[in-house]
């Protein structure tokens, strides 16, 4: 089953971009081969995102910004307690990621080397919606 992740952006991150994203995965993942990377414009979305390949399995990086991402944010501070810190209520930028399938956990070095990596951007705060929790 593919999970997602959101990796919400304070005033204090970077600024980021797809040519940003695209730069830093490239040089992260150069150790393994076999990967595509490229720009990807899903039907109905305004805007683009990464999508990393392998044969079997994808990841798919979004930078999202705006009012819908403000929403979500309030609602992840709603869903941990609004006694948690730090307060992701005010964030109104993100990283969301999504990870493909991977039954055969083929790819898991992988995914946790993506992780690894939001966790170390500046700023950053990353939420696993499915354990309703923050990732360190």
């Amino acid at each position: 089953m593919s999970f997602v992740l959101y990796t919400l952006l304070t005033d204090d991150s970077l600024n980021i971009t797809n040519d940003f994203l695209m730069e830093e995965i490239n040089t992260l993942l150069g150790g393994w081969s076999n990967f595509n990377i490229q720009l990807e414009q899903l039907p109905f979305a305004s805007s683009t995102n990464l999508f990393v390949r392998w044969t079997g399995w994808y990841v798919r990086l979004c930078y999202e910004e705006g009012e819908q991402v403000f929403e979500d944010s309030k609602e992840i501070q709603r869903r941990v307690g609004v006694a948690v810190t730090p307060n992701v209520s005010v964030v109104k930028r993100r990283i969301r990621v999504v990870f493909g399938d991977d039954p055969s956990l083929e790819y898991t070095d992988h995914m946790v080397t993506i992780m690894d990596f939001l966790c170390k951007l500046q700023g950053a705060i990353v939420y696993d919606p499915q354990q309703n929790d923050f990732v360190s």
